[in-house]
């Protein structure tokens, strides 16, 4: 049950429609459209007591490219191309291949 001082933390799509981590309390929300909020399979607020905990979450379920970039972890991309995979760390390492892909 959450007081009046608790903080916690939801997902929340942005206008640029990228999903960022809210550090919020309970007076906070009006704040907030409750619909841009991500719902679990149960129409509920995906709600975390942990920072970290929030933001393990959002790189673990859902694509990088809408990830707001502040929350985003390093972690590898792979690009098929021609049949041949290639790795990136990041969307800059991604974005800088595909423009000199093929420049060799």
């Amino acid at each position: 049950m959450l007081t009046d001082f608790d903080v916690y933390y939801k997902l929340y799509r942005m206008t640029n429609e990228k999903i960022t981590v809210c550090c919020l309390q309970w007076f906070d929300e009006y704040n907030y459209l409750s619909r841009r909020f991500i719902k679990n399979d149960y129409d509920i607020d995906y709600t975390f007591f942990d920072k970290e905990d929030a933001i393990v979450f959002l790189n673990d379920n859902f694509d990088k490219f809408i990830i707001d970039d502040e929350y985003l972890r390093d972690c590898p991309i792979k690009l098929y191309i021609d049949e041949k995979e290639y790795s990136c760390i990041n969307k800059e390492q991604v974005i800088n291949f595909l423009e000199n892909y093929g420049r060799k």
